[in-house]
Formats: C-alpha cells, sequence, structure tokens
C-alpha cells in the first residue's frame, strides 16, 4: 500500500535547492543600500538648514565630520535634529564622509556661504562624499549661488 508524502531524500533535496537559491539571491542584492539612504538623509538636513536660513530669516549652519555632522542656529547654538530630538547626528555604521568644506552656511536668503561663521560665499561647488566599507561612494553637490543640493 502506497502512501501519500514526502520521503526524507525528496525533502533534503528540496531544502537543498532553496538553499542554493538563497545563497544565489543574497549575493545578488544590491550593495550600497544604508549609504544611499544615509546619503538621501544627509541631503535632506543640507535642504533642512537651508530653508530654516531662508524661513527664520538668520543664517543656520550644517559642520560635517567623518563619522557625523551638527545642526546649528543663527545665534550659533546646536539646533536638535527635528527626528532624533539630538544635536549631533551619527552617520551609520562603516559610513566615512569626506567634503571639500567643513560647514556650510545658509544666509536668509538660501545662499551657501563656507568658512568660520558668518561665512564667505561659497565660490565653486561643495561635494560631499560618503563613502561605506565596500568602498562605495556616494557624492552631495550643493552649487554656490542658490545652495541647490542633489545627491549623485
Amino acid at each position: 500500500m502506497r502512501k501519500n508524502g514526502f520521503t526524507l531524500i525528496e525533502l533534503t533535496i528540496v531544502i537543498l535547492i532553496i538553499s542554493i537559491i538563497s545563497i544565489y539571491a543574497s549575493m545578488r542584492w544590491p550593495q550600497g543600500m544604508e549609504l544611499d539612504a544615509q546619503t538621501e538623509k544627509l541631503a535632506s538636513d543640507i535642504r533642512l538648514v537651508q530653508s530654516l536660513a531662508m524661513n527664520r530669516h538668520q543664517r543656520f549652519r550644517i559642520n560635517l565630520t567623518a563619522t557625523q555632522y551638527q545642526l546649528f542656529d543663527g545665534n550659533n547654538n546646536p539646533l536638535p535634529h527635528p527626528a532624533s530630538n539630538n544635536a549631533i547626528i551619527p552617520l551609520e555604521p562603516g559610513v566615512t564622509l569626506t567634503t571639500t568644506n567643513a560647514n556650510i552656511i545658509f544666509n536668509s536668503e538660501g545662499i551657501p556661504y563656507t568658512g568660520a561663521f558668518p561665512g564667505i560665499l561659497l565660490a565653486a561647488n561643495n561635494t560631499i562624499t560618503l563613502t561605506d566599507s565596500n568602498g562605495v561612494n556616494r557624492q552631495i553637490i550643493t552649487t554656490p549661488e542658490t545652495g541647490n543640493t542633489n545627491v549623485q
């Protein structure tokens, strides 16, 4: 009499095939997803600083280091981030930052400056490069005159 069901060998073969497909899929998974999210977050925070400067009619600044950044209000006081309420925003683990300017200051018209507060007019594109532990890079470009900030 034949019973319906799988034998142990059939079940083992199915599990083996699923394991091989899973390993292949995980190797093909897009690299740099954390880097993309961090890049978009930082670009958004730069736009936030510009927006605050224009709405409150005073200079606002973002300071950048290799592993974190910080927002400052027009009186040079640390500004808590609206999402976390922390004044210092760390980068994701394994992500580092390099930039042509350590800070970006926006005036009440949204025009970018750099250097010591109150700053000097940004003369060329400010490039921020974020790099993950795999060596993948993303760039954030802030243009002079308009302060337009884009991810590349």
